[in-house]
């Protein structure tokens, strides 16, 4: 089976898989959790892996590999998304799960036609006015608000090089109409510790984390901080999850 794409970063400490978010790569990785090594592929249609047109089965059986009982599995957004599926699924054994701006899923068939909708319609905006015209109109978003206008515009720079085409179909493939509702897993587990993320002022997935009911683990919400909790709060956000590598504290 094709891998995809990998990065990695440092030689010791824990062992994190990182699965980036929508526009990203793993390169983002690059700095995150100094203390320990992590894993970054460039997820289908992103990064060196933006001619891969996998969908949602291919993808995470993609991941299987890296994955044991001493990999701590991690994801940011879409990426998040993606780990939650694979933890649930029981499809491999990890340490634990860190989950960033992350959607547990849809609660009902008629919100998942209407964000199937959504994101094919985004999809399509992509391949009809290029990726640079899409990111200016995709970073004046609400959960955008907290980011200064210069790192914006640093971001917009960073991710104008990524293939249109690509994205748009990362954005069908791993659309959020296409996740099941993980709550009842969430609720039920007991056996995966679990971390989830989320920014102050996000006030959607803020709220989103502060109504999940865990079976283990815990939320935290990370004040003055949006979507991209790891950019805007880097120090805070990785003191955070290494005391949840380090410690695994209990839900509170």
């Amino acid at each position: 089976m094709t891998l995809l794409p990998i990065h990695r970063f440092g030689e010791t400490g824990p062992c994190v898989l990182w699965l980036h978010g929508f526009l990203g790569s793993g390169i983002d990785a690059a700095g995150l959790l100094p203390e320990c090594q992590v894993i970054a592929p460039d997820l289908p249609g992103h990064g060196a892996a933006a001619d891969l047109r996998w969908d949602l089965e291919q993808t995470l059986s993609s991941l299987i590999p890296f994955l044991d009982r001493e990999v701590w599995l991690a994801g940011y957004s879409m990426g998040g998304r993606l780990a939650a599926q694979l933890a649930a699924r029981s499809l491999a054994p990890v340490r634990g799960l860190i989950l960033e701006s992350a959607s547990p899923g849809l609660q009902d068939a008629q919100a998942r036609k209407e964000r199937a909708l959504i994101d094919a319609q985004r999809a399509a905006a992509l391949e009809e006015k290029g990726t640079l015209a899409f990111l200016e109109a995709w970073y004046v978003a609400p959960f955008w608000d907290s980011l200064p206008p210069e790192r914006r515009e640093r971001l917009i720079a960073k991710r104008a090089s990524q293939d249109p085409e690509g994205l748009a179909h990362a954005l069908r493939a791993f659309s959020v109409a296409l996740q099941p509702d993980l709550r009842p897993w969430l609720a039920a587990n007991s056996t995966c510790p679990l971390l989830w993320l989320a920014g102050s002022k996000d006030a959607d997935y803020a709220s989103i984390a502060h109504s999940l009911v865990l079976g283990t683990g815990r939320v935290v919400i990370l004040p003055d901080a949006g979507h991209n909790v790891h950019l805007e709060k880097r120090a805070a956000w990785r003191n955070t999850v290494m005391e949840f590598l380090t410690n695994e504290p209990e839900e509170t």
